[in-house]
């Protein structure tokens, strides 16, 4: 087996693992884009009000206000950033949640790369 033909075997192998892998990461981060863009950034205003923690936000004109959940622990008095659904004014969040989609596009556009590499490097042999 020439390097040639060994190069061609790893392009091969590239290929299809970068392409195979890194298609479906960027239509998975695209995906999660697109449900993301339903969220408005806003600003998030914790009080306490007792022994208990209140978020409020100006949406739409209007100010809301809900109680802080369990499991948006760590938070304190203060402003943060946060989000409201778009057409749900009185459904917010404080963190978006997008280190996930960040992740996807980052692994798909790399191994996408490393899998075109991988599909030219394979065709070297055939065009020398």
């Amino acid at each position: 087996m020439s390097p040639l033909d060994t190069l061609a075997l790893i392009g091969e192998i590239l290929s299809w693992v970068g392409l195979g892998a890194g298609i479906p990461l960027l239509i998975v981060a695209e995906i999660l884009r697109a449900v993301q863009a339903r969220w408005i950034p806003t600003e998030i205003t914790v009080v306490r009000i007792g022994t208990a923690f209140s978020a409020r936000w100006v949406a739409d004109g209007d100010h809301w206000e809900r109680p802080v959940r369990a499991d948006e622990g760590g938070v304190d008095e203060g402003v943060y950033p946060g989000e409201t659904r778009r057409g749900r004014p009185d459904v917010a969040r404080f963190a978006s949640p997008g280190t996930v989609q960040k992740t996807c596009m980052i692994t798909g556009g790399l191994l996408t790369g490393a899998g075109v590499i991988g599909f030219v490097a394979s065709w070297i042999p055939a065009l020398v």
